[in-house]
């Protein structure tokens, strides 16, 4: 089995889980990615030795092995899309519903939770992809 923790992790703790905005759907993977982690992440001693290991010994941990609420740890959702994209405010609302849910998941956890915004140029109008039709 496959376990993404984060993309990211900075050295003060910030567990970075990043996405570019194409739909609610991607959105939904993203603050789920960041939910599980943390939750597995609190559960698991396992699991923060799996997070352990994959840093290495090449930086310090920013949380310690033996600990379940990761002291200072936030789960960072980052998200590219367009420069006149307002986060959150221009979030679907079945997105905004569910990091509303996943933001009161982890912070019993230990986890606070932050949105990022990374800029993603559009485009220009004649190589924008085609969206296709839906169909009935």
């Amino acid at each position: 089995m496959r376990i993404e923790v984060c993309d990211f992790l900075s050295a003060d703790g910030r567990f970075f889980c990043v996405k570019k905005y194409e739909g609610s759907s991607d959105l939904s993977h993203l603050f789920a990615q960041g939910g599980v982690s943390a939750d597995l992440f609190f559960n698991s001693q396992e699991y923060r030795q799996f997070t352990a290991d994959q840093i290495g010994a090449r930086w310090a941990l920013p949380f310690r092995v033996d600990d379940e609420r990761p002291s200072g740890c936030k789960i960072v959702y980052a998200i590219a899309c367009p420069e006149n994209f307002e986060l959150p405010t221009d979030l679907p609302f079945f997105s905004k519903v569910t990091l509303l849910k996943f933001k009161r998941t982890v912070w019993p956890l230990g986890f606070e939770v932050e949105l990022a915004k990374i800029v993603v140029p559009e485009p220009p109008a004649a190589n924008r992809p085609r969206r296709r039709p839906r169909s009935a």
